[in-house]
């Protein structure tokens, strides 16, 4: 069994899937948007079409994950709209050299906090058992996700990536991925959150040590765009 990750920008089937994963995790399922909003049921925004947009498949070609990151353009940072009070900039930092990750997604029958009763839901449907459910976690996806994100990143000379999210998303990304700092405090936005922003190059370590690059293999990783990669994780 495998996930692949893919940039999804290059394909328009594709692209719309993730907009319509995107519009049942955070209309349908978190409610942060009214999905009377989207009545063609993809949830997207003024950010995207400056956005890569990464995805995780299943073997069926199922989204399982998603996650974006949004370049600088004259709409700004979604970080500089959503929060409260001024988000400084480095000043030895250029803003072309500066994104954000936002829109991050895993499926519910994936999440590390699924209860019980959810998995028992998903394994009678016969879809994939408890002992694959496991190893499918979130915390795989997310950080083959956030390896693409690395990879993206470093091609497009992107130093750095802003974030707005909870504290128990950061504490969790502290230990498995990208590392974060704190940018100032916490405000409400469909739950309590704070702005971050993150170096890129010092999380390679985390990203990439010797026994997780043993199970993380990439198809033509130096010769293609990044809109027509693909990375895979093998179980």
């Amino acid at each position: 069994m495998k996930l692949k990750f893919v940039c999804v920008n290059g394909n328009k089937e594709r692209l719309l899937k993730a907009f319509r994963f995107r519009y049942q995790i955070f209309c349908i399922e978190k409610k942060f948007y009214d999905k009377n909003n989207y009545k063609n049921k993809i949830e997207t925004d003024i950010y995207d079409k400056y956005s890569l947009h990464f995805a995780a498949f299943d073997e069926d070609e199922n989204i399982v994950g998603y996650v974006r990151v949004v370049c600088n353009s004259k709409e700004g940072y979604p970080i500089e709209k959503l929060c409260p009070y001024p988000v400084t900039l480095n000043q030895k930092d250029s803003r072309k050299n500066i994104a954000e990750i936002s829109r991050l997604a895993i499926d519910k029958r994936y999440r590390v906090h699924t209860n019980r009763e959810g998995i028992n839901e998903f394994q009678q449907s016969n879809l994939m058992p408890l002992s694959v459910i496991k190893k499918f976690c979130a915390s795989r996806i997310q950080m083959g996700l956030y390896r693409f994100v690395y990879y993206a990143c470093t091609e497009l000379n992107i130093t750095h990536l802003y974030a707005v999210m909870e504290k128990t998303l950061f504490d969790c990304l502290l230990q498995t991925s990208i590392e974060f700092k704190i940018l100032g405090t916490e405000f409400d936005n469909h739950g309590m959150v704070a702005p971050y922003i993150g170096k890129v190059s010092a999380s390679r370590q985390s990203l990439f040590s010797d026994r997780q690059l043993l199970f993380f293999t990439a198809e033509n990783i130096l010769k293609s765009p990044i809109i027509n990669r693909v990375f895979f994780i093998a179980s």
